[in-house]
């Protein structure tokens, strides 16, 4: 009952006591008329949701950020009275706000319609329930019928292709001692050779072995900087977000496109960042699966700065491993941790994210001489931006100002 259903029954009420103690008719007339209308609405409100049943079909499983999935639902009316100011409400937690339908149905009328559904963020969400709303002409009363059925979905984070990652490379090998010959077969074939006693069919270059008449096998190589640690930070006090656009989901994106296209290469590829644990170094495609699961559920709400995280992590950094930050704002703090990182050996890369263009060239300029530097924002080109990610730094040349200003600032 709405409220102003309660006002008219309070103003009946007051109607009857009225023409009980003065016998004007005119009270009488008006209470007849509102109680009549209020006996109306309510059989209307109840007859409205009378023998109607909703239903929906749902995507089910994993979604990914950036992409769109229809719902279709479905209303039937079973009665023989006309249905009329329904509205159909969908209830799912994603897309935001409340999907909301108004529909008539006609005697034994079914209907459908379909709904789409952006997913603008990950995590998980739940799809549905359903619920039917109605109310009366006079809007005295309503009625809600739900479907409580429902279902779950997870929305990962969005996976760009890297084409032009091509080889992991870390600033203190020479093109000479990168790689080395593998027994076991790895995403990079580098040379064919004569088949050899022992070698398996799926080393077999079959091309090959029909232009030279007898059995010819690949040979693979293994990069030595065969683990990558990809540092995410999620220090609740950088990130930004602008209407669908946020710094946490392009940090996200980053982070899953780095790491399925190194361990393509070959590359075990571990995950830090501010949540209790950490993924550990893997490949493969269950690997995959584990890291969009655990960025899936990752927030930008810790407090802590992701310097510390690192700085606890030394341990897990292998000699001439790499180590890919990716953060909204690098502090003195943190470039301190990388350049001494980067002293040790370990090949350091950063990838700063942001809502513009404003923080762009923002790194300190002996920082960008130690690591290798990206700057991304929402709609970058990714493949672009990060193409030269890996590549050997080009240090520039010493002076005598930067080498007072760098020992300076080891002071």
């Amino acid at each position: 009952m709405r409220p102003r259903a309660l006002v008219m029954l309070i103003l009946l009420i007051w109607l009857a006591i009225l023409g009980l103690a003065t016998g004007f008719s005119l009270f009488y007339k008006l209470g007849y008329i509102i109680g009549i209308g209020l006996v109306i609405g309510y059989f209307w409100n109840y007859l409205n949701l009378w023998k109607i049943t909703i239903a929906a079909e749902r995507r089910t499983g994993v979604a990914y950020t950036g992409e769109s999935f229809d719902v279709r639902i479905w209303a039937k009316n079973a009665g023989f009275f006309t249905k009329s100011r329904l509205d159909i409400r969908d209830l799912s937690t994603i897309g935001g706000a409340t999907q909301v339908t108004p529909i008539i149905l006609g005697s034994h009328q079914t209907r459908s319609w379909i709904v789409s559904i952006l997913c603008t963020r990950r995590g998980s969400y739940t799809l549905g329930p359903l619920e039917a709303h109605s109310e009366d002409l006079f809007g005295f009363f309503y009625k809600t019928k739900l479907l409580k059925t429902k279902s779950e979905i997870l929305v990962y984070p969005k996976i760009v292709e890297l084409p032009s990652i091509t080889t992991l490379r870390t600033r203190f090998m020479d093109e000479g001692t990168r790689s080395q010959k593998s027994q076991s077969s790895t995403p990079q074939a580098t040379s064919i050779r004569q088949y050899e006693f022992g070698d398996t069919v799926n080393r077999i270059h079959w091309p090959m072995t029909a232009k030279h008449g007898e059995l010819m096998s690949k040979e693979f190589d293994v990069n030595f900087a065969a683990e990558a640690w990809i540092a995410l930070d999620l220090e609740s006090a950088y990130h930004e977000v602008d209407g669908n656009s946020s710094t946490d989901e392009t940090a996200a994106t980053v982070a899953i496109s780095l790491a399925k296209r190194l361990m393509h290469l070959g590359t075990s590829v571990g995950v830090l960042s501010q949540s209790s644990t950490a993924i550990p170094l893997g490949r493969g495609q269950s690997h995959l699966i584990r890291i969009l699961e655990f960025l899936a559920f990752s927030k930008a709400d810790s407090n802590i700065g992701l310097d510390q995280i690192i700085e606890q992590s030394v341990h897990r950094f292998g000699k001439n491993c790499t180590l890919t930050v990716i953060t909204p704002k690098t502090s003195d703090d943190l470039e301190k941790v990388l350049r001494h990182l980067s002293d040790q050996g370990i090949s350091v890369s950063v990838v700063q994210v942001g809502i513009n263009e404003h923080l762009k060239n923002s790194f300190n300029p002996l920082f960008r001489d130690t690591v290798s530097t990206a700057y991304v924002t929402t709609g970058t080109d990714l493949d672009l931006e990060l193409s030269s990610l890996y590549a050997p730094l080009n240090p520039a040349p010493l002076t005598r100002s930067s080498i007072i200003a760098n020992f300076n600032g080891n002071q």
